[in-house]
């Protein structure tokens, strides 16, 4: 395996609540905030609740596709499939979710995908 593919391929080990789960970044679709809990959601359809917030989680992710669009969501962008402007800003993701985008975080996002 070459270098860049192993420094675009975090591993990631999810703390939930009786096992760690070891997995990429690359396989992480979304993060929503629950309090003082975080939930990821996963490629394959898992979701794990880590005992971390929302702002730890995405200190520790190293890759610069996250991007926070609502202050409870942290996305990936690998998995973003549209950007939807009507009724509110939204996200549709590849696992089917949709995503709102708030306002102040909409300028920030479309920067992101700019540089992509």
């Amino acid at each position: 395996m070459n270098n860049s593919a192993i420094s675009d391929n975090f591993i990631v080990a999810l703390s939930g609540l009786n096992e760690y789960i070891l997995t990429t970044e690359e396989d992480i679709i979304s993060c929503h905030s629950s309090g003082n809990y975080t939930e990821v959601h996963l490629k394959d359809g898992r979701r794990v609740v880590v005992s971390k917030t929302l702002k730890e989680v995405e200190r520790s992710l190293k890759t610069n596709y996250f991007v926070r669009v609502h202050h409870s969501h942290l996305i990936n962008l690998r998995h973003a499939k549209k950007y939807l402007k009507k009724d509110g800003a939204r996200l549709l993701l590849d696992n089917g979710k949709e995503v709102l985008v708030s306002r102040s975080k909409k300028k920030d996002l479309m920067n992101r995908i700019i540089q992509l």
